[in-house]
């Protein structure tokens, strides 16, 4: 087993599915083989890439009878000989990787930045229009309705058995690369004529080319291109939480490209030139690093600019864990062009780098081997998940990177460990522990799970600001203990309550406590994010206002849950002025947001999911304060806090109603927008 292969689940290999078998003799591919065409040879792959297969059988026989007698009765033949041209291009031919022939480049020429170029028989066809009736898609997800020129590749959903069709593939090209087939001694013959390489030094990328590649259309057509993910916060939701990487869970969290011998080749091979990937880091620190300040920039920049400055051989062997730790950087800047273009393009290419980035943490082993990059690397994966709203697969990341927190003890006060560290050191120890804290507070909410980062003896009066000079310093650690301190309180007053399905407050004094230590937390915040002025998100920069939204739509989430919070039987009841006084503070500071970035509203990121739960808690406050009001008119004109909240729920259907976003966010937009139509329609039939 590869370095690689150690590294993930046992269910995580063979295509990702944990329903396969993972019997060393069979990779997965041979269950239940059902052959592609009447005139094609089956043939069974092994670990040894060795197979057997049989002559042609008569047409009208069932699949189960071909299969049988292919695998046991038949002697074996050499495989029928393809006398078709390619069609895709020839990178996509070397690198047997997926082609969706388009013109003037396709995609994956595209994602890899290389030069795209065709055959002359593969223009000529492609500009016949008979051809391009049936357009091969991008999506790996439809693969039986493909155009018959394309080898074939059918998959039973019910049982997920595969029937897999080796069929030779020949190029007019100097440059060859030949789909296996069976040479004189029944072996499995892999044809690659890959031209000179010129290098200094032997390195991992001849052995690269000299190891026998995977069969491309079965990776292919087992990788997973849709993600799933739970579609609200509800406790009915289906969640993968523990078993994301089991048999339970559908489909992998990261898409794959990566054959089991490519190694860090393969990865490096996949960074974006160095003027886009300066524009990443960039817009990264521009965007997401005033939410998880958790990388010293100036320090990361260098890193970055040693690693370009490498020759070739020297990048295949640099640190996995620092090349990780870029593609998640590259992934979050990506996923933000998303957020500001709405561009698919950038959503694909947001997906590629998090799958590099997944892969690169494979081979440094992350799971069993720890340090601060993959720290940092994996709190960048759980924000790029909660970002997109898949909140199951950000549960399980998340668990992953409290083992590791706690195994390396950044929990822990260095002293007391015996460390002696510089400033430096200590505030990269800390920044991670307090992003930690933060999601973990965040996932717990949403999912009513007992929060797991609890233990600790360090302060955020240890937080401290980088010794790199910069204008947003003092603001960086007045944000980041502000967190720290809003997460430990919703910790203790929320979240632990409500895992073990109790209420938040014992009584009516308990209640009055509870809320007047949220009021004097935020008194206690440094400025300006304790300011309580409605102008108090107007002319502010960038990063800064990111930072105030963070805080703002955080703490007022929470404490609008101690306001609707009821223990009948200790006679607690619900509060709905304080209810939707609270929101109505958490959704202007949203508001604020989308002036700057309108993006925020096509995705269900983390602020505009706990938007969304204010906006459905102030409708419901509404439908039900009229409904138990005999003058329910007369209420809402003479009280200014119902007001209020009327019109920041209204503000946030007119907005929802407009937004354009991916079908995944279709498919929520269209379910939460329906629950807050009914509670509008309520509201107003009370009302006349």
């Amino acid at each position: 087993m590869s370095e690689v292969d150690a590294c993930l689940p046992h269910t995580a290999i063979a295509g990702w599915y944990g329903e396969m078998s993972m019997d060393n003799t069979s990779f997965g591919l041979n269950h239940g083989l059902n052959p592609a065409g009447d005139d094609d040879t089956v043939i069974v792959l092994r670990a040894d890439r060795s197979a057997q297969s049989g002559a042609d059988v008569n047409s009208n026989s069932s699949s189960s009878t071909r299969r049988t007698s292919t695998a046991n009765e038949k002697p074996a033949v050499r495989g029928k000989k393809r006398n078709k041209p390619t069609l895709n291009c020839l990178e996509c031919v070397e690198r047997k990787s997926k082609c969706d022939r388009a013109r003037p480049s396709c995609f994956t020429c595209i994602r890899r930045q290389t030069r795209c170029q065709y055959t002359h028989i593969a223009d000529v066809i492609a500009a016949n229009p008979a051809s391009t009736i049936n357009p091969r898609k991008r999506s790996r997800t439809d693969t039986t309705t493909e155009r018959p020129l394309q080898p074939i590749v059918n998959i039973e959903d019910t049982n997920r058995r595969s029937s897999v069709a080796v069929i030779n593939a020949i190029t007019d090209s100097g440059t060859t690369a030949t789909i296996p087939a069976l040479n004189e001694s029944n072996q499995l013959d892999f044809q690659q004529d890959f031209g000179a390489i010129e290098d200094d030094e032997p390195d991992e990328l001849n052995q690269l080319l000299n190891v026998t590649p995977l069969i491309p259309n079965v990776i292919d057509t087992l990788a997973p291109t849709i993600i799933g993910s739970p579609l609200s916060a509800r406790p009915s939701e289906r969640h993968a939480l523990l078993n994301l990487f089991g048999a339970a869970s559908i489909e992998h969290p990261f898409q794959n490209y990566w054959t089991d011998a490519g190694g860090l080749v393969e990865v490096v091979a996949s960074l974006p030139n160095r003027s886009d990937a300066e524009v990443l880091i960039e817009r990264y620190f521009d965007t997401v690093d005033p939410v998880y300040p958790i990388i010293a920039r100036d320090a990361f920049v260098a890193d970055v600019e040693r690693f370009w400055h490498l020759p070739d051989h020297g990048k295949h062997r640099h640190d996995p864990a620092q090349i990780a730790l870029q593609f998640a950087v590259y992934a979050n800047a990506a996923q933000d062009s998303t957020l500001r273009e709405g561009s698919d393009v950038q959503l694909d290419m947001a997906s590629f780098y998090l799958s590099c980035c997944h892969q690169s943490l494979c081979i440094s082993s992350y799971l069993n081997r720890w340090s601060l990059l993959t720290v940092q690397t994996m709190i960048l994966i759980c924000h790029f998940m909660i970002t997109n709203n898949r909140i199951a697969d950000a549960w399980t990341i998340s668990g992953i990177v409290q083992r590791q927190i706690y195994r390396l003890r950044l929990n822990c006060i260095p002293d007391a460990l015996g460390l002696h560290l510089d400033h430096e050191t200590v505030q990269v120890r800390l920044r991670p522990w307090q992003a930690a804290m933060l999601q973990d507070t965040l996932l717990c909410l949403r999912l009513k799970r007992p929060p797991s980062t609890t233990y600790f003896n360090v302060s955020h009066y240890d937080i401290q600001s980088f010794r790199t000079s910069n204008d947003y310093a003092s603001s960086d650690v007045a944000y980041v203990r502000a967190m720290w301190q809003c997460s430990v309180l919703i910790q203790e007053t929320i979240c632990t309550p409500r895992s073990s399905h109790k209420p938040l407050c014992t009584d009516a004094a308990h209640r009055s406590q509870t809320v007047s230590r949220f009021r004097e937390l935020y008194s206690r915040f440094e400025e300006p994010f304790c300011q309580t002025a409605p102008s108090r998100f107007d002319h502010l920069s960038p990063r800064l206002l990111y930072q105030m939204v963070t805080v703002a739509s955080t703490y007022f989430h929470a404490l609008m849950f101690v306001f609707t919070d009821r223990n009948e039987k200790a006679g607690v009841h619900s509060d709905p002025s304080g209810a939707i006084r609270a929101a109505h503070e958490g959704m202007t500071a949203f508001f604020a947001l989308v002036r700057i970035a309108p993006g925020h509203m096509r995705v269900w990121a983390a602020v505009h999911s706990r938007t969304y739960a204010m906006a459905a808690v102030i409708g419901t406050m509404l439908a039900t304060h009229k409904k138990n009001s005999i003058a329910g008119r007369r209420i809402v004109v003479d009280d200014p806090q119902l007001m209020l909240g009327k019109s920041d729920f209204d503000r946030y259907v007119s907005m929802l109603e407009r937004a354009q976003g991916s079908p995944e966010f279709r498919v929520i937009q269209r379910e939460r927008l329906a629950n807050l139509k009914t509670l509008q329609a309520e509201a107003q039939a009370t009302t006349n």
